[in-house]
């Protein structure tokens, strides 16, 4: 049966069907919620930086918005911008813990946050992603991720590419790992638990030449993520296989980590804002702004309609 273009369809002059009365504007905007990320960059567009930011606020907190890192990487936008460095720096010292990496920078110049002057990136420069080369060893690759770090002072290093490794490159990334602990090197891990699978799978408690190698680097990565109790669960596995004695514990601090969470105060509660609420904007706006639709620049927010009547 053909669609009256009258009455709707798709067909070029098609008529939609009016609207309830009483409401204005796009049937989409007001059928339902926007994102956290959208609706805050649309309250920051309508002189409501305060809301927006309680807005972000909240969302980290939530137990399924923690793990929304474009919230947590635009409220330090809103941060930067409004001057706030101490609400940064205790951001910084969640987003460490939470995200294990290095938080975003404070930038002492406010002009250099606004995006028309300043179009860096905001990646950290000591971010090293370990994997293997064309040829698929890691030999070579591990000797270039310790001359990073040496040179760089401080490293970030992304594990998650590794799917497998031979036992002298385990040996060589533990003797590395251990080198730059003593020597005080402040070093953030990603993916972590990924290569920690990897060694469990190619070690067991029957004491096999081949499988030795990988028992160091499986107490390195203990070490460096302070498991003091799975380091001497390991060690009675070692103890058994092995018949000889397991590595000592050894404690490693990240010096970087612990100044920032001694520098940052006791957190302060922070009442989420009533709705609407009139406030400046902000100079200079955040770096997600300048990549925003110009809708959400435009656009007055309005409340969403409670689903219940």
């Amino acid at each position: 049966m053909a669609t009256n273009p009258a009455v709707g369809g798709n067909a070029p002059g098609a008529v939609r069907p009016a609207r309830p009365a009483g409401r204005t504007g796009t049937e989409e905007y007001h059928s339902g919620s926007l994102p956290t990320a959208q609706e805050a960059a649309v309250l920051f567009s309508a002189n409501h930086a305060q809301a927006a930011t309680a807005l972000l606020a909240a969302e980290i907190k939530d137990t399924v918005g923690r793990n929304n890192k474009q919230a947590w990487l635009m409220l330090f936008d809103l941060h930067q911008v409004a001057r706030d460095r101490e609400a940064f720096e205790q951001l910084s010292m969640l987003f460490t813990v939470k995200f294990e990496q290095s938080p975003p920078v404070w930038i002492e110049d406010a002009e250099s946050s606004d995006p028309r002057r300043n179009t860096q990136t905001r990646e950290r420069k000591d971010f090293f992603a370990l994997k293997p080369a064309a040829s698929g060893e890691l030999a070579t690759e591990i000797d270039k991720f310790l001359a990073f770090a040496e040179s760089q002072g401080t490293v970030r290093l992304d594990v998650a590419k590794i799917t497998s490794l031979a036992g002298g490159e385990a040996q060589r990334l533990a003797a590395g790992l251990a080198q730059l602990r003593k020597k005080h090197v402040p070093m953030w891990f990603n993916n972590l638990e990924s290569l920690e699978k990897v060694l469990r799978a190619s070690i067991n408690e029957k004491a096999a030449p081949d499988q030795k190698p990988y028992w160091p680097l499986l107490f390195e990565l203990l070490i460096l993520q302070g498991r003091a109790e799975d380091f001497e669960e390991l060690g009675m596995e070692f103890a058994v296989a092995f018949e000889m004695s397991p590595p000592n514990w050894e404690v490693y601090v990240n010096k970087v980590a612990e100044a920032a969470k001694a520098a940052t105060p006791a957190s302060r509660p922070r009442a989420r804002p009533r709705w609407p609420i009139s406030a400046p904007m902000p100079r200079p706006r955040p770096r997600w702004w300048s990549t925003w639709p110009r809708c959400c620049a435009s656009t007055t927010p309005t409340r969403p309609r409670s689903s219940t009547r």
